[in-house]
């Protein structure tokens, strides 16, 4: 790929964290804590829930990596990931550098109870694409083991579909057939680079 740039910048300000329906969640979430503790998903109320369950996902999350698992994926999500990963977990369908970095991230949200929102971003032959990330844990129904929601909302207006970032690498490459094996490649640069890599826990 001639052209590949990243970096990951964690929002320190929760009032940049954006949409503003994300926003609303967020402060529902911080509402209901108590103690610093995160707040019981019965609590969670469905009306703040509706307009992000399309870019959100309901993750079960143990202490082993193999024990956590998509329960529920939004719709949205099924389109931009090019599938619905429901039931199976982030070493399943992610390139293995990307899924450390995720069962990191979630594993970190179930031990500490804290939320934390990323800012990603990346570069593919002067186009950035990015995407913001909210990581919401919920009250642990066992000693090791909780559920955490995850919202993801890309940058771009026009990133919709798996087809939008899929063309991108395939004019990179060159090549259509190696679309997938760049974008694995691009994932692993995004994780891989610890030190361009910050996440604040608000």
């Amino acid at each position: 790929m001639r052209e590949l740039k990243h970096r990951r910048v964690a929002l320190e300000d929760p009032d940049t964290i954006r949409p503003a329906e994300l926003r609303d969640l967020f402060d529902h979430w911080l509402l209901h804590s108590q103690d610093g503790q995160p707040p019981r998903r019965a609590l969670m109320d469905m009306a703040v829930m509706r307009p992000v369950l399309p870019n959100s996902a309901l993750v079960w999350v143990e202490r082993q990596a193999s024990g956590i698992r998509y329960r529920a994926f939004g719709s949205r999500l099924v389109d931009l990931f090019g599938e619905d990963p429901t039931g199976r977990g982030p070493m399943d369908v992610y390139h293995p550098e990307i899924a450390r970095e995720v069962v990191e991230a979630l594993s970190t949200a179930m031990r500490t109870g804290k939320p934390a929102y990323d800012l990603c971003e990346f570069k593919v032959l002067g186009l950035t694409i990015g995407y913001r990330r909210l990581l919401l844990p919920l009250a642990h129904e066992g000693v090791d083991a909780g559920y955490v929601i995850v919202c993801i909302y890309p940058m771009q207006k026009w990133l919709r579909s798996a087809k939008d970032w899929r063309s991108i690498l395939t004019a990179a490459s060159g090549k259509p057939g190696l679309a997938g094996e760049h974008w694995e490649s691009l994932d692993s640069g995004l994780a891989a680079n610890d030190s361009q890599t910050e996440r604040v826990y608000i």
